[in-house]
């Protein structure tokens, strides 16, 4: 689970670091186009934090393997 979180961590700081510039210059300029580039990088980042959603478990699970890890 600490990878997954790593994960989501690393995918959440380009994700802001592309998209609050962006956000800033449109609402700065009107005429500002988001280059394309941009908006396949966030997707991209989107849809790998959105597939690790999928591997979330349930936390009395993981304990319960901590306590007896024969399990």
């Amino acid at each position: 689970m600490k990878n997954i979180a790593l994960l989501r961590m690393f995918i959440l700081f380009p994700l802001i670091g592309i998209s609050l510039p962006d956000a800033a210059f449109l609402f700065d300029d009107i005429d500002y186009h988001i280059p394309v580039a941009h908006l396949v990088i966030v997707a991209i980042l989107l849809l790998i934090l959105a597939t690790t959603y999928l591997f979330k478990t349930d936390k009395t699970e993981d304990n319960e393997n901590m306590i007896n890890p024969s399990k």
